[in-house]
């Protein structure tokens, strides 16, 4: 949607307005394809997400405050790295990668035998061009 912005400009002394358009950039849609919900531990996991092609995808699975022990940390995705995201949380981030052709992106990482059960928030966020989206959805794990 364009929005229109009225500016003063002062140009060599002398007052001259002048209209300047303004696109906001429309944010990117990110939808969660498939995830492996329940997840279980000790066992492999998926998450599958379309965006526009091209665009760079993060993907984080935080087990929320309250819970004992850590995010899955072996077997991930290369390049994860455990970082966390809230005090009292836990989280995991997936390697980023590059949307394909078609828009898709997945990960497969093998859920960590001391990964706590019960509920974990695994958020996705692409951005492409100036643009960003964010996917977010709660699994539970087993």
């Amino acid at each position: 949607m364009l929005s229109r912005i009225l500016v003063s400009l002062v140009l060599a002394g002398a007052m001259t307005v002048g209209q300047v358009w303004a696109a906001a950039a429309p944010g990117l849609t990110v939808s969660i394809v498939s995830i492996t919900n329940p997840a279980t531990r000790d066992a492999d996991a998926s998450l599958t997400i379309r965006t526009d092609p091209g665009a760079e995808c993060r993907a984080t699975a935080r087990v929320t405050r309250g819970r004992k022990g850590g995010a899955n940390k072996a077997g991930a995705t290369p390049g994860a790295q455990a970082s966390p995201s809230k005090p009292g949380s836990k989280s995991l981030t997936l390697a980023a990668q590059v949307a394909d052709a078609r828009g898709m992106v997945t990960w497969k990482t093998r859920v960590d035998s001391q990964t706590p059960r019960g509920p974990v928030v695994v958020t996705v966020t692409c951005a492409l061009g100036g643009r960003a989206g964010q996917a977010e959805t709660t699994i539970e794990v087993r």
